[in-house]
């Protein structure tokens, strides 16, 4: 910790225990189409975590009901979808041990949320759930995870050897991978471990 300049935290899943909030929001937008449609988003929504609910919407309309899909009806979508989780994240309790955390780090290290919730939204989540104060910087989408950490290196002078990324899905890993950033994974014990799929000597950065 102490040679770290900075830190970069996924939301769901590290900050708060939110991620089946995610899930079931999911599953109430598609519950129409049938039970079939409904567990194969719920798959690829678990398996496919730290992407933004626009791509997800337009996958599952391409993909699983073979249907076209415009951005306006895939923004009505991703409303809908916000009416469901946006105060049930705000109220949702935090990962244990991590507020200890960020009153351990924050006045030593430069922290940042990196999220895939549209970047407002989780700008408010963040300021209505009183943590605003740690953190530097509160990124979400549309721009990807990737985007966001070149963008902090360069623009606050950081070093990407003196940097970490804590993530719980594929997509954060490879967003740190993306920009040489080592990477902790937070995995969730009642979940299965999903890093496990990944190339033995690929799933972590070195620490040079």
């Amino acid at each position: 910790m102490n040679n770290l300049q900075a830190i970069f935290f996924d939301f769901d899943g590290v900050i708060a225990d939110s991620v089946h909030i995610k899930t079931e929001a999911f599953e109430k937008l598609y519950k129409p189409y049938g039970k079939n449609i409904v567990n194969l988003v719920r798959k690829h929504h678990l398996e496919h975590g730290g992407i933004s609910r626009y791509e997800k919407i337009r996958y599952y309309h391409e993909n699983y009901l073979k249907k076209r899909i415009n951005e306006a009806e895939i923004n009505n979508l991703a409303d809908i979808y916000s009416t469901f989780v946006c105060n049930a994240v705000i109220d949702s309790q935090f990962i244990p041990g991590v507020i200890d955390l960020l009153n351990k780090i924050y006045q030593k290290i430069e922290l940042f949320v990196i999220s895939a919730t549209p970047h407002d939204e989780i700008n408010k989540i963040v300021e209505k759930k009183g943590i605003k104060k740690y953190f530097k910087l509160v990124c979400g989408s549309p721009k990807k995870k990737a985007t966001w950490i070149d963008y902090i290196l360069k623009t606050y002078n950081i070093s990407n050897k003196r940097s970490l990324f804590i993530g719980d899905m594929m997509a954060d890993y490879l967003a740190a991978e993306h920009s040489s950033v080592r990477f902790i994974a937070r995995v969730d014990d009642k979940e299965r471990n999903i890093f496990l799929d990944y190339p033995l000597e690929n799933r972590f950065l070195r620490a040079d």
